[in-house]
């Protein structure tokens, strides 16, 4: 990974904590998470950025991850 993909993705992760620090219940899809918790008023984040800064996360312990019954995964804050 390069330096500047590296803070992308050092970036996406803190956007994503402090939403969930804002929401401590949501739970969301990836699309969900793109569309809705990093929306933004200029040009979109580069979903591969997202999907690292979610996997990040979750090996982290930050984030869980789970399957719905229709296969797709749903992100959601780990309750310590």
């Amino acid at each position: 990974m390069k330096p500047s993909e590296a803070d992308t993705v050092s970036d996406v992760a803190y956007r994503i904590i402090q939403y969930l620090e804002q929401h401590p219940q949501a739970t969301d899809s990836f699309r969900g998470i793109c569309t809705w918790w990093l929306r933004q008023t200029e040009s979109p984040l580069p979903e591969a950025a997202v999907a690292r800064a979610l996997d990040q996360l979750v090996l982290e312990g930050c984030v869980d991850c789970h399957q719905a019954p229709g296969g797709e995964r749903l992100y959601r804050r780990r309750m310590h």
